[in-house]
């Protein structure tokens, strides 16, 4: 089952996925993705870690709208066997900190590591706040 988010890689896409690394497909299929979603503003869109890897991914995002960096406790996330770059634990690890310092320097916001419950009413308020 395809979902929206395939939908749009595969209307932009053209590309050989089977030449292309789980990385260079999660950043260079994005671009594209992003200026496709982000012609209408209002949308909260979540992305991947990776999103923010390309600057022009972060010039889509921020065109029209705000990049918020949710900091979760790297407990708090799940390793899966269908991301080869983050399934395992370490791995995760290691992946987090070699971009911490983009997530943090790219974001408008940095939601701090509370509950889901917090992060959610955080960011309504400072998207709330954003938009006066």
């Amino acid at each position: 089952k395809s979902s929206a988010n395939d939908t749009v890689n595969n209307k932009f896409g053209g590309y050989s996925f089977a030449k292309l690394t789980v990385e260079q497909v999660s950043t260079t299929i994005n671009v594209d993705s992003y200026f496709y979603v982000l012609d209408d503003s209002g949308k909260i869109i979540a992305t991947g870690g990776g999103a923010v890897l390309r600057s022009e991914n972060v010039t889509a995002l921020k065109r029209n709208g705000k990049i918020f960096f949710i900091n979760a406790d790297i407990n708090r996330l799940k390793t899966t066997a269908d991301r080869p770059l983050s399934n395992t634990i370490d791995k995760l690890k290691q992946l987090y900190d070699s971009r911490i310092d983009i997530y943090n320097s790219t974001a408008d916001v940095v939601v701090p590591d509370t509950t889901v419950s917090y992060e959610a009413e955080y960011i309504l308020a400072k998207r709330k706040e954003l938009l006066v």
